[in-house]
């Protein structure tokens, strides 16, 4: 169910989730998307007054994720559009051809389109691209990072590439499966490899206790800087 208030600054439109819960939370995705969970007997005016109480809060974070979108990814998925690759400044170029495939040459991403004008083929061409080279990118990162955990130098540890815009990575011990948020190609290559670290160091401890913390230090001695840095990217969709 999507509703809308008006601000001071234009409309805010949310979207509502009864559930059985005691308060009203909010929360702004990293698509833009205003979603609030309400408990089953609080009224919709009751839920309205809540957002617009709440309404400073809820344009901050959209205009964050407009900012971190806006300087992350191509803005209409056109010729001359830039994106972020790797911590350095990408430029997108768009060509007609008989199939849909891309190429990276230096800083040029080069999007070979069947309708160059059809912004939906441009961005699904654009996706499929940014799995398959952050793929290629991880597994050589992670083939660089495993000598350095001697007791996983022999493991065969796959790398699951994802869409995933509310975590960086996770990891399965049991099955030896590593998934990273494909966003995280915008990323440095320290930015990387310090998630990756984070992830191994999984294997020793499951949770993030104060060992767990101790661990990655001793393979991440700058976690903190680091973990600071990713946030300042935030986390946002195509």
């Amino acid at each position: 169910m999507t509703n809308s208030i008006e601000t001071s600054t234009g409309t805010v439109e949310f979207t509502v989730r009864r559930r059985n819960m005691k308060s009203i939370r909010l929360k702004v995705t990293s698509d833009a998307v205003v979603e609030v969970s309400a408990p089953l007997h609080v009224s919709d005016s009751a839920i309205r007054s809540f957002v617009r109480k709440n309404a400073g809060f809820v344009e901050e974070k959209l205009s964050a994720v407009q900012y971190h979108r806006a300087s992350s990814y191509p803005q209409d998925y056109k010729d001359g559009d830039m994106f972020a690759l790797l911590g350095s400044r990408a430029l997108l170029s768009i060509e007609p051809a008989s199939r849909n495939y891309a190429k990276l040459s230096g800083n040029v991403l080069t999007l070979k389109v069947t309708d160059p004008d059809d912004m939906r083929i441009c961005k699904n061409t654009f996706k499929t691209w940014a799995k398959r080279y952050a793929k290629r990118v991880f597994e050589e990162r992670l083939a660089a990072i495993l000598p350095g955990f001697i007791r996983l130098a022999e493991k065969d540890i796959r790398i699951s590439v994802r869409d995933m815009k509310t975590r960086w990575g996770s990891i399965n011990v049991r099955r030896d499966t590593m998934s990273l948020s494909v966003h995280m190609l915008r990323c440095e290559v320290e930015l990387i490899d310090h998630i990756i670290m984070h992830e191994l160091c999984h294997y020793a401890h499951a949770n993030h206790s104060r060992a767990f913390y101790a661990e990655l230090a001793r393979h991440s001695p700058d976690y903190k800087r680091l973990q600071k840095k990713l946030k300042d990217y935030g986390m946002v969709g195509f």
